[in-house]
C-alpha cells in the first residue's frame, strides 16, 4: 500500500511542532525582554532617580541657605566708609539657588508622578498581552503534545498491514478487517481512552478527609476550543484560595485524572475532588484535603477551572484538558 502521502504528511506536522516551538521561544523571551525593561526602568525611577533628587534637594536647600545668609550679612555690615554695602551680586546667587532648588523639588516631584504613571500602563500592557502569555505558555505546548499523540496515532496507522490469503473471498475479508482496524485507529485519534470507574468519596467521606499541605499533580493545558466552554460554563459559586479539594493521598502525577465538583459539605469545602483514572491507585487509600492556593502551576489557570458550577467534570489525559461536561 502506498504511503509516501501519508508520511510526509507526518513530516510536516512534525515540521509544524518545530515551528510551534520557535514561536514559543520567541514569544516568551519578547515578552520577558520587555517585563525586564518595564521592571529596570521602575527601579531606576523609584530608586536611582528618586534618591538622586532627594540628594539634590538637601545639597541645593544647604546652598539655598548660604545665599541667604550671604545676602543678610552684606545688607547687616556697612563698608569701610560707613555706607551700606552692594547686594547685586548676592542678590543674583540668591536668585540662582532659589531657581535651582525650585527645579530639584520638581524632578522629584515629576519622578514620584511618572512612577505612579507607569505601574498603571504596565498593568495595561500585562492586561493586554495575558491571553497571549497564557496561549504561549499553555495552549501552544498543548498543541504540540497533541499533535506528537496524533503523528504516534496516524504512524501506527500507515503501518498497519492487511494479511493475504490465497482466497479472494478470505482477502476481501481480511482487508475488510484491516479497514476496520484503521477505522478504529482514526476514532482513537479523535476520542480520548476509556477510563477506569472513578471512585467517588461519599460526603461522610469528604468531610473527615485528613487536610495535607499539598497535592503532586501538574497544572493541566487548556485548548481554545475548551477554554471558550470554560468561559461559557461559568458558574455562579466561585471558590475561594483557601477553600479545598479532596483527593486520595496516594495521588501523583498521572497521566490521566478527573475533577469532579459535587455540593460542598461544609464552608471549607470548594466541592471540587481529584480522581484518579489509574487502577494502581489503592481503593483503601485515605482521603485528604489540601488548600486551592496550594495548588502548582497557573493559579489564574486553576482558577478558570475550578469556577465551573456544581456537577461539573473535567477530564485531564497526559497533562491536557480534553472534555468538560455537566451532569446532574
Amino acid at each position: 500500500m502506498p504511503q509516501g502521502a501519508n508520511v510526509q504528511s507526518i513530516e510536516l506536522l512534525r515540521e509544524l511542532q518545530t515551528v510551534l516551538w520557535k514561536f514559543r521561544e520567541a514569544c516568551v523571551g519578547s515578552l520577558n525582554d520587555v517585563e525586564s525593561d518595564l521592571r529596570r526602568t521602575v527601579i531606576w525611577l523609584e530608586t536611582e532617580q528618586d534618591s538622586y533628587w532627594k540628594s539634590q534637594i538637601r545639597i541645593r536647600h544647604e546652598a539655598l541657605e548660604r545665599a541667604k545668609e550671604a545676602l543678610r550679612s552684606k545688607k547687616i555690615f556697612k563698608d569701610a566708609s560707613g555706607r551700606p554695602q552692594s547686594v547685586v551680586e548676592e542678590q543674583k546667587a540668591l536668585k540662582i539657588a532659589m531657581a535651582r532648588m525650585a527645579e530639584a523639588e520638581q524632578k522629584l516631584s515629576n519622578v514620584r508622578k511618572w512612577v505612579r504613571a507607569l505601574q498603571k500602563e504596565i498593568e495595561l500592557y500585562k492586561s493586554s498581552v495575558g491571553r497571549l502569555s497564557h496561549s504561549v505558555e499553555s495552549l501552544v505546548p498543548a498543541a504540540v503534545h497533541q499533535l506528537d499523540r496524533l503523528m504516534t496515532s496516524l504512524e501506527a496507522y500507515v503501518n498497519l498491514e492487511i494479511p493475504q490469503t490465497a482466497s479472494q473471498d478470505a482477502s476481501d475479508h481480511s482487508a475488510g478487517a484491516g479497514f476496520a482496524n484503521r477505522a478504529e485507529l482514526l476514532t482513537e485519534i479523535l476520542t480520548p481512552s476509556t477510563p477506569v470507574p472513578l471512585a467517588v468519596p461519599s460526603e461522610e467521606e469528604r468531610a473527615s478527609a485528613t487536610p495535607a499541605s499539598s497535592i503532586d499533580i501538574l497544572c493541566p493545558h487548556i485548548s481554545a476550543e475548551i477554554l471558550d466552554q470554560m468561559t461559557t460554563a461559568a458558574g455562579q459559586l466561585p471558590v475561594d484560595s483557601h477553600q479545598t479539594l479532596v483527593t486520595r493521598s496516594t495521588v501523583r502525577t498521572l497521566a490521566g485524572f478527573t475533577l469532579l465538583r459535587r455540593s460542598p459539605v461544609d464552608a471549607d469545602d470548594s466541592g471540587w475532588m481529584v480522581l484518579s483514572d489509574s487502577a494502581e491507585v489503592p481503593s483503601d487509600a485515605a482521603w485528604v484535603k489540601v488548600s486551592i492556593e496550594s495548588l502548582p502551576g497557573d493559579a489564574a489557570l486553576w482558577s478558570m477551572i475550578l469556577r465551573l458550577p456544581i456537577h461539573s467534570s473535567v477530564r485531564v489525559m497526559d497533562g491536557v484538558v480534553v472534555q468538560i461536561s455537566h451532569m446532574e
